[in-house]
């Protein structure tokens, strides 16, 4: 059975994946300004 532990890390993990890109495109937008 998976913990609902388990559950919220794996959702953490997937808003940090999902954000990490968009964070990268802002830090190169203003690197190159």
């Amino acid at each position: 059975m998976v913990e609902s532990r388990d559950i919220e890390v794996m959702e953490r993990a997937e808003e940090f994946v999902i954000t990490s890109p968009e964070e990268v495109e802002i830090q190169t937008v203003i690197v190159q300004d």
